[in-house]
This record gives structure tokens, sequence and C-alpha cells, in this order.
């Protein structure tokens, strides 16, 4: 009885992943993760992480970067991209190279990728 338990757990956390909804993007993502994303994740810890906290909740002095964030202040992918590329890091704007800044919005926008995404984003 104890072994059918687990084997019923195990197979629906599968069907899960694999099969409805976002589970499935999620489960594509660990098994095959974006490029652009993972580049964006290597600068965000090098530039972003000592401002922005692990994982973009925050700190003391500096916003989350949350997608309702992302979504409500950016209306597009560009505007985005422009404003990490001219602002971004505080300590030294417009260091960084507009594929730099295009990597860290697709790993911001990976933070949350259920947030709804405002109509104009790709």
């Amino acid at each position: 009885m104890r072994n059918w338990m687990a084997a019923l757990g195990v197979l629906g956390l599968l069907a899960f992943l694999l099969g409805w909804g976002a589970g499935r993007q999620h489960a594509q993502a660990l098994v095959r993760p974006d490029p652009q994303v993972q580049r964006g994740a290597w600068l965000y810890a090098a530039e972003c992480q000592v401002c922005h906290g692990l994982g973009g909740n925050g700190a003391p002095g500096a916003p989350a970067l949350d997608g309702a964030r992302l979504w409500r202040d950016y209306p597009s992918q560009a505007a985005l991209v422009d404003f990490i590329q001219a602002r971004m890091p505080a300590s030294r704007p417009g260091s960084l190279t507009r594929a730099q800044a295009e990597d860290l919005a697709a790993y911001l926008r990976s933070l949350d990728p259920l947030a709804r995404p405002h109509p104009r984003w790709p």
C-alpha cells in the first residue's frame, strides 16, 4: 500500500509538470534552460544582486524586481532594456551593453513566468 501511494504521488507530479499549464513550461526550462536567461542570471549575480537581492526580491533602497512591477512599469521589452542599459547598475549607469541589458531583461522576466504580461510584450 505504501509503495502504491508513493508511485501515485510521483505520477501525479510528473503529470502536472509535463502535461498541464505552466508546469509544462517549468519542466522544459529545467531540462533545456534558455541560454539568454542563463547569461542574464550570471550578470544579475555579478551586477545587480548586491542591491536588488537574491532572485530580485528587493533590498533596502532597491525595489523588488517581480513580474508585476516589471509589467506595470515597462510597457514593452524595449522599454525595460532601455532602462537597464541607461540607468543600471546604479554604481555605473550606462556601463552595460545592449546585449547585456537584453540578457538581464530575459532573466528578470524568468523570475515570475506566471505574471500577467503587458499586452505589448512579446
